[in-house]
């Protein structure tokens, strides 16, 4: 079932959650404020205090604090029982856009083109780790740290040592989203591909690449499916392994873009543009006797809206109904391999190879009007028609 959280018109709103009963958010508005999930009503502790626009948060509800990251070029720790600023992260020399949490760290990326890790419990910077452009997004574990920036490039980096590990190209557009385990690394981009490499093979190769029709704005990681969201308002969920997209969801009616997601356990929670979501559902139960999860064919379904997208490029599945069709133009059309006498004629001309049958201009029938006019041009004497014999 879906619960509606919040319902406000703001494409600047941030948010984050950690599975319990809280909601975090921040915007342009430069304060954070807090939702409660059981009575879906927003509580009266509002914190202020950046110089800027919030631009990130992170939520640790059983620790009670939540972290916040803004245009001023600061991190602040904040208490969630008053409000007050515990700890300020001071470093960065502009807008900080991402932060993650593991454990005792923090890692956060900026507009300065650099990724900082810091300690938690004295607020130092302990490695800087430096991209050629702004730092998007950003992933990390007790071992390893995953960025990306806005050209596309995407860095794994040792934690202990801050050594480069790999890079990983692939992607043509601003990094927008990186989650990983120890076996998959998923990526997110504006150029409308998720893709999926793996952590521990070939750097350089793509295990798969998830199309969408338009830019992907955020992602999740679980149970080896990879969780979207994208710029049309819909969030799909996709077999990891086989690259499937199972299902296909929309964020509102006006297919408002997916900002970010989060999901944990049998919960995702989605902000858009126009509101704040929680999908619950219902517990999984396991199949293990299916052969595959492959989606069946369309006959099921009552429209093309509700059937997966397709795994073809279009040019390919409008040459096929152009076919079926008996469409003549050979243009849009695969041809056989076989080559009548006419084409052997003209083998080593590729731009008769694949001549459309069609008469020549010169050569079609004119319409009974324009040959009647013709016909009398012609009969008429030539001082009539202004020449002299």
């Amino acid at each position: 079932y879906v619960q509606i959280m919040l319902k406000l018109d703001d494409p600047n709103r941030v948010f984050h959650t950690d599975g319990g009963n809280l909601i975090v958010t921040g915007s342009k508005d430069r304060k954070i404020r807090f939702i409660e999930m059981e009575n879906r009503t927003e509580l009266d502790l509002k914190i202020s205090g950046h110089a800027g626009s919030i631009k990130c948060v992170h939520l640790n509800e059983e620790e009670h604090y939540v972290l916040s990251g803004s245009y001023d070029t600061s991190i602040r720790k904040w208490s969630t029982k008053d409000g007050k600023c515990q700890k300020i992260f001071r470093g960065h020399r502009d807008t900080v856009l991402c932060i993650e949490v593991v454990e005792n760290l923090l890692c956060s990326g900026s507009k300065d083109t650099t990724c900082k890790i810091w300690s938690m419990q004295t607020g130092k910077c302990i490695s800087n780790l430096k991209h050629r452009s702004p730092v998007s997004a950003c992933a990390m574990s007790d071992e390893m740290v995953i960025t990306g920036c806005e050209d596309g490039t995407v860095k794994v980096w040792d934690l202990k040592t801050s050594g480069l590990i790999k890079t990983l190209k692939g992607h043509e557009d601003q990094i927008t989203a990186i989650k990983f385990d120890k076996w998959h690394i998923i990526t997110g981009s504006k150029d409308s591909y998720s893709n999926v490499y793996s952590g521990q093979g070939n750097p350089d190769r793509i295990l798969n690449a998830l199309k969408h029709p338009q830019a992907v704005l955020c992602l999740a990681f679980m149970f080896l499916r990879v969780i979207t969201g994208c710029k049309d308002g819909r969030l799909r969920i996709w077999n990891m392994v086989t690259g499937q997209c199972c299902r296909i969801m929309r964020g509102n009616s006006q297919s408002d873009p997916i900002r970010n997601i989060v999901a944990i356990g049998d919960r995702i929670t989605l902000n858009t543009d126009k509101n704040l979501l929680v999908l619950s559902f219902d517990p999984p139960n396991w199949d293990y006797t299916l052969e595959s999860d492959k989606v069946p064919s369309l006959v099921p379904y009552s429209s093309y809206s509700d059937a997966p997208i397709r795994q073809r490029e279009y040019s390919y599945i409008r040459a096929c109904r152009m076919q079926k069709a008996g469409a003549a133009n050979t243009k849009i059309l695969h041809r056989s391999n076989t080559m009548s006498s006419a084409d052997l004629m003209y083998e080593g001309y590729p731009q008769h190879r694949f001549r459309a049958p069609q008469l020549p201009h010169s050569a079609k029938s004119l319409s009974r009007r324009r040959m009647e006019s013709a016909k009398m041009i012609q009969t008429q004497p030539y001082a009539e028609s202004g020449y002299e014999s």
